[in-house]
């Protein structure tokens, strides 16, 4: 027997070519009791078209909504106004499901507000890459970030008034984060259904320095805004150091070495602050259920720091090919 209603938000922009995939992939699930909500942020090619077309021959499952564009974040809070689900999970529009996806979480997620589990990737061909399964720890927490692979309580999402904030990058860090702070709730289980899709066109390999899509700038206005304090300080000192080191290693081939350590420096400085008003120290430190090669740059670089040789780290990294996302 079948659970609560599941409400599945799809935010589209300018996505003609893969919204058909997308919102079959959820239509073909094994789990039937779901609403789909479609929001069209604004498109400027046959998008919203298509998904009156689905609307209209799936008038019991499938709401569309539109208005000017927002943004990602905005939109994907359309959905959470309207969801009438008993949980509510998120997918991209030129992302899919596999057909156990929903049955899967429904099944697992119990008494608990939020469940977390991985993702596969598939290339711009859409041929398959990898495959991520989080480990069952606290740490998986902070490591799979993003929406893809989760599943969330409508009423802990209403009850705790959670949307997400307009920012240029990392508003599924900043929705999930602050999600973690309102509750214990949370299951890891070892699962990937949600397959993500290598768009070569999409913001996140739109490569061009802007502070304002920093993590730098997602973690201030993070702490500012939201209560940290009741997060594992040890996990949560480590991501932040982490995201530090993915804009260096993200920004590496737009920004001159001169620009990357000027912005480390000041970056570091305001992470020791934060260090020190959470009474932690600037040190080694090894997180388990990270990968290795991530626990040894984050360590490299706190090495360099104390050894004030930082800026011979940033030249060399802006030499390799050194991937974090």
């Amino acid at each position: 027997m079948e659970k609560g209603k599941v409400t599945v938000i799809v935010p589209v922009y300018n996505e003609e070519t893969h919204i058909e995939r997308c919102i079959k992939s959820i239509l073909k699930q094994t789990y039937q009791n779901m609403e789909i909500i479609l929001i069209n942020d604004g498109s400027k090619d046959n998008s919203l078209k298509i998904l009156k077309e689905f609307e209209k021959e799936y008038p019991s499952k499938i709401r569309v909504f539109t208005h000017k564009n927002k943004g990602l974040g905005l939109t994907r809070n359309v959905g959470l106004d309207n969801a009438t689900g008993e949980y509510i999970t998120f997918l991209d529009s030129d992302d899919w499901m596999d057909k156990d996806y929903i049955e899967t979480l429904t099944k697992q997620i119990g008494d608990n507000d939020i469940i977390i589990s991985g993702f596969k990737r598939f290339n711009s061909n859409y041929e398959f890459e990898y495959l991520k399964e989080p480990k069952i720890s606290e740490w998986s927490k902070y490591k799979y970030c993003s929406i893809a692979g989760k599943m969330y309580r409508n009423e802990f999402i209403q009850k705790n008034k959670l949307r997400y904030k307009k920012v240029k990058m990392g508003e599924d860090s900043y929705f999930n984060i602050n999600a973690y702070t309102k509750t214990t709730k949370v299951k890891v289980i070892q699962y990937a259904g949600y397959c993500n899709y290598e768009n070569l066109s999409s913001m996140t390999n739109d490569i061009t320095y802007d502070e304002q899509k920093s993590f730098y700038n997602l973690l201030r206005s993070l702490i500012k805004e939201v209560d940290t304090s009741k997060l594992n300080q040890d996990q949560f000192c480590f991501y932040i150091l982490k995201n530090l080191i993915v804009d260096i290693v993200l920004y590496k081939d737009c920004l001159s070495t001169k620009k990357l350590i000027k912005n480390y420096g000041e970056h570091i400085a305001w992470y020791k602050s934060y260090l020190n008003k959470v009474e932690k120290r600037f040190k080694i430190y090894w997180q388990e259920g990270e990968e290795f090669k991530i626990n040894l740059l984050l360590n490299i670089f706190v090495i360099s720091t104390k050894l004030h040789i930082a800026n011979l780290v940033i030249k060399l990294i802006k030499k390799m090919d050194v991937k974090m996302i």
